[in-house]
């Protein structure tokens, strides 16, 4: 199933035009961020490590849609197994956000948009580099942030 780049982060955009639901403290503010941070950081390293579960950050295991690649789309249910396939094809992966911009929604929710340096080498020897930008939507839940949906889009390079 295919959907266009513009429809993945629709939910997080509506969510950011809701006024109501902006957090207004910035003490608040910088707590969520700073929560969020630690999230995509972990996640970053268990994308190096090759680690599909620690990669996913806690997404839902169900039928709904928790990662958008290039268009292509893996739900709750299959993406730890399609991540395991396509980590498995490699024998390095290094993965390094280098740009994150946080917006807390709640204190309880919060979109990021991230820039990432993707490097690789594959099972036959063959290295790889990428850029992309990703949009990540998070929520706090049992004290922990979990990411709940992120699309990826390659950039050209």
């Amino acid at each position: 199933m295919r959907i266009s780049e513009a429809s993945a982060p629709l939910l997080a955009l509506a969510a950011l035009s809701c006024e109501r639901f902006i957090l207004r403290t910035s003490e608040s503010s910088a707590d969520v961020r700073t929560g969020v941070a630690v999230a995509m950081d972990s996640a970053a390293a268990a994308i190096s490590r090759r680690d599909p579960a620690g990669a996913l950050g806690g997404a839902p295991t169900d039928s709904t849609v928790v990662y958008v690649s290039d268009g292509y789309v893996m739900r709750g249910a299959e993406a730890p197994a399609e991540l395991s396939r396509f980590y498995r094809g490699l024998t390095d992966l290094e993965f390094r956000w280098m740009r994150r911009e946080i917006q807390p929604v709640t204190q309880e929710a919060a979109v990021a948009t991230a820039w990432a340096a993707i490097a690789w080498k594959d099972s036959a020897g063959v290295l790889g580099r990428d850029s992309a930008v990703f949009t990540l939507v998070y929520r706090r839940t049992a004290g922990s942030w979990r990411m709940i949906t992120a699309q990826k889009t390659t950039l050209p390079r």
